[in-house]
């Protein structure tokens, strides 16, 4: 095929072909290029609502363990406050163990094994339980409590003196 026109015309048509394909290619980028943005937008969007949502849970999650925590050491304050309690009472009654123990130990013979001392300290009672040589001993012991100015109120009962040899006993009595 001839082409009769003139060589400025072809050129002219090749520049216009030229720009419609580059404003074409221009225009396909522009599209991917607002398309990408607008995609990468609604990433966007959706990571900050998924990372609030995120951090909610989070802080939901640590005020549950906190408020758990405190409740916890609440337990422990008011254990420990009721302890500190128990102790400045036995403070003020004024109550000197040493002195009872040793008052409860000249008491006993040497032949006596305990096998058990309660001191109440609120009430003033004394419990004693243990094995005596013979019932001799359990009658000497009783008769020192029942004679002794720091104790009073003795309760012994009738089994502590039905073994002659090694009987066992129990006493309860209370310190002035």
């Amino acid at each position: 095929m001839i082409n009769l026109l003139p060589p400025q015309e072809k050129e002219n048509i090749h520049n216009l072909l030229l720009r419609r394909q580059l404003h074409a290619f221009v225009f396909i980028i522009a599209i991917v290029f607002f398309g990408g943005a607008i995609f990468m937008l609604n990433t966007l969007v959706f990571l900050k609502i998924q990372s609030g949502e995120l951090n909610q849970s989070i802080n939901l999650e640590t005020t549950t363990v906190e408020a758990d925590r405190a409740r916890s050491l609440e337990g422990d304050v008011k254990k420990l406050n009721l302890q500190l309690a128990k102790y400045q009472s036995f403070r003020e009654s004024g109550t000197n163990l040493g002195a009872v123990l040793s008052r409860v130990s000249d008491l006993m013979p040497h032949t006596i094994a305990l096998t058990s001392l309660n001191i109440e300290t609120g009430s003033k009672k004394i419990i004693l339980a243990g094995q005596a040589g013979q019932r001799e001993d359990i009658v000497y012991m009783e008769d020192k409590i029942k004679k002794s100015e720091y104790f009073e109120k003795l309760d012994s009962p009738l089994t502590n003196y039905l073994q002659k040899n090694n009987p066992s006993f129990n006493f309860s009595f209370y310190f002035k």
